[in-house]
């Protein structure tokens, strides 16, 4: 062999390692930057059937076993949801309902749930009483 494929293999094989350190440095920088800010889930969800069981104001009062994910809001919190509900006449829409399930503030909860008039549902067939 001569001494310039030696020379020629060497420096490839110098370079391979290279490339080979330069591609694990940048995985391990990779991993360690993508560390989780948030290590808990804060969010949680229901699903609403007002067909089933209606969502007014008293299901924040008097949590039914469907909905019971709820309790993981604060009482106190759940108790102002209860009546602005009330006082604004809302019911929460069909569908999936996503919360912040700890340290949520009244404001970001009212923000989070979607509501609507209970006399609109009234006018597309439901009865507002009838199913609690």
């Amino acid at each position: 062999m001569s001494k310039k494929k030696i020379i020629i293999i060497t420096f490839a094989i110098i370079i391979l390692l290279l490339l080979c350190f330069v591609g694990y440095f940048i995985y391990i920088m990779d991993a360690i930057f993508k560390i989780p800010i948030n290590q808990t889930k804060d969010y949680n969800s229901i699903y609403v059937n007002n067909a089933i069981i209606l969502s007014d104001y008293r299901i924040f009062e008097d949590i039914p076993d469907e909905y019971n994910a709820l309790n993981q809001i604060d009482y106190q919190e759940r108790q102002k949801i209860s009546e602005y509900m009330k006082n604004n006449n809302l019911i929460l829409c069909d569908g999936e309902q996503e919360f912040k399930r700890n340290n949520g503030k009244f404001e970001e909860l009212i923000n989070s749930f979607k509501f609507q008039s209970i006399d609109d549902w009234n006018h597309t067939g439901g009865s507002a009483y009838e199913s609690r």
